[in-house]
């Protein structure tokens, strides 16, 4: 199928800052071992540390020219929101919009109204 447009949360444009900043986390040097790392409930691989600074998003999303939504919280800890600049900054469609929500974090939690945000984008 052909895509008409994309939704990003929280893009990572650079992949190889992940591991330093899950770093940060008490529990981070036990992955190794245990095969993972717990993120706030989510098993993040061993495999995924050894391979995330292999991709090179900034260069497929400069591939892809249908307008995006980029949500991006302003506290993310992990992604920061100089990373969704980077992706408008590569970008060229003048339809592209970056919505960056206050006090929003990497879950966007109790942020219950940027779903109609994403509907209004969406044309749905």
């Amino acid at each position: 199928p052909e895509w008409l447009t994309g939704v990003l949360w929280a893009p990572v444009a650079q992949p190889d800052i992940i591991q330093d900043r899950l770093a940060t986390y008490p529990d981070f040097p036990a992955y190794p071992e245990k095969g993972y790392f717990d993120y706030m409930g989510f098993r993040v691989s061993a495999d995924y540390f050894q391979n995330i600074g292999k991709l090179s998003p900034l260069d497929w999303i400069s591939l892809y020219k249908k307008p995006i939504l980029i949500l991006q919280g302003e506290v993310d800890p992990i992604v920061k929101v100089e990373q969704a600049h980077l992706y408008i900054n590569t970008r060229s469609n003048p339809n592209d919009e970056l919505q960056v929500i206050p006090g929003g974090d990497h879950a966007f939690t109790g942020f219950e109204r940027y779903p109609a945000q994403i509907v209004r984008f969406l044309g749905l």
